[in-house]
């Protein structure tokens, strides 16, 4: 199987930031308040000069950039032609919303008129699309290389995460690796792979509430449809479906799948902290087991205790205690990535299960979340509350998840005792 470039498979948002480069004040404090509680992503101001310097460098951090023509240093072709080869999604903030955006600014968005009163609301809606579209990973299957080239393209010029797949096994292993893939575009010469029905396998994996298949046909042949449709397909067109229409089904089926996504967070979330329920930790684990045990991917599991949690309780209140639980369930998720899940177990107890952490580097990821949590603590309103944790970790597989739980479990144990260092690893 393929090496994919990993910015294709994961999102590393936290890492990044939008920036600003307006002239005008109101629309800036505006747009920096609403940008940070609506994405939790730190929001930048930036000068032109400044800005191109960063393009230049390629781990600039740019997500997105909402510009004011007018606060550009001199001439902005050659800041739109950089923003062009970076792929920058771009607001353009304009008094004059009916002029044509220049033809090389591939990456616009939209126009927002900083004096109607809509404009917020219109930055807000461009703002969402991109960060859902980042969020939505999607399985290209085609078995011509010229077309699967071509949707591949089409759908990173919208900033979706694309992983092309040359073949059934291909894109098989690419949902075992990433199970929150969303979408699978599936061609209709794909679909059967020697005597393997590829929609219907997956569909005895992944649900149509959780993966949705869309299949693409040479043209409207009723049985086609139909056969794809039974096998499991939640929709079917044919190629020569013009790219407005087919960007529309995909966002419409991406958005189908994550309102269902938020539906079964909002029952497996613990409503204290923010975290998954050990349950619903389970059962991801599990499945991740089941991957490690065909030697498709390495994970580790680790068991969290907040320090002198009774403590924090008696002296602060029950409350500032509720705001802990959550604060150190936050700093964990914002130190591991997107795919890794972080639950509540019980009382001051986190269990985290971290794909592709093996022996080798599992004291330093750890190591680097228990540092996060020490260096800024938790703020409850304008008090900083010291907080630290104590980690035991396991990178074995072992005979089930909840054996590598238990494992997890006795190492957490031993750091409790005399002159044992804070995170231990069996």
């Amino acid at each position: 199987m393929r090496v994919l470039e990993t910015d294709l498979i994961e999102t590393d948002l936290p890492s990044r930031a939008i920036y600003l480069l307006t002239a005008d004040a109101e629309l800036t404090s505006s747009l920096t308040n609403l940008i940070s509680r609506q994405t939790g992503l730190h929001v930048r101001l930036t000068h032109a000069v400044e800005l191109l310097s960063l393009l230049e460098q390629p781990d600039h951090g740019v997500l997105m950039l909402i510009a004011d023509s007018g606060a550009t240093d001199g001439d902005s072709n050659e800041l739109l032609n950089a923003l062009v080869a970076s792929r920058i999604p771009l607001i353009s903030v304009s008094t004059d919303v009916v002029a044509e955006p220049p033809p090389v600014c591939t990456n616009l968005l939209g126009v927002i008129d900083p004096q109607d009163a809509a404009a917020l609301t219109q930055a807000q809606a461009l703002v969402d699309q991109v960060m859902t579209n980042h969020r939505t990973g999607i399985i290209v299957l085609h078995e011509n290389d010229g077309q699967r080239a071509y949707l591949e393209s089409l759908l990173q010029s919208h900033y979706y995460r694309v992983m092309p797949a040359r073949d059934a096994t291909e894109a098989i292993e690419l949902l075992s690796l990433y199970p929150a893939t969303a979408l699978l575009l599936l061609s209709e010469a794909a679909r059967q792979s020697g005597e393997l029905d590829v929609i219907a396998t997956l569909r005895q994996r992944h649900g149509a509430d959780v993966l949705a298949i869309l299949g693409l046909t040479r043209q409207r042949d009723p049985a086609v449809l139909a056969a794809m449709l039974d096998a499991g397909a939640n929709d079917v067109v044919p190629t020569s479906t013009d790219d407005v229409e087919l960007l529309a089904r995909i966002r419409g089926l991406a958005r189908l799948v994550e309102m269902n996504r938020q539906q079964r967070q909002r029952i497996y979330r613990d409503p204290l902290s923010g975290a998954y329920t050990e349950e619903y930790f389970t059962d991801v684990g599990r499945k991740f087991f089941a991957n490690a045990q065909r030697g498709n991917l390495q994970f580790s599991v680790a068991a969290f205790n907040i320090d002198k949690f009774r403590e924090i309780n008696e002296q602060h209140g029950a409350v500032v205690g509720d705001e802990v639980l959550a604060g150190v369930a936050r700093t964990i998720s914002e130190q591991l990535r997107e795919t890794d899940f972080v639950a509540r177990a019980d009382g001051d107890e986190f269990l985290c299960l971290a794909s592709y952490v093996g022996r080798r580097n599992v004291r330093s990821v750890f190591g680097r979340v228990a540092e996060a949590i020490s260096e800024s603590g938790v703020w409850v309103g304008s008090e900083r509350i010291p907080v630290s944790v104590r980690i035991g970790a396991t990178p074995e597989t072992g005979a089930s998840l909840e054996a590598m739980v238990s494992r997890a479990r006795l190492a957490l144990i031993r750091t409790g005792k005399d002159g044992a260092s804070p995170l231990e690893i069996l």
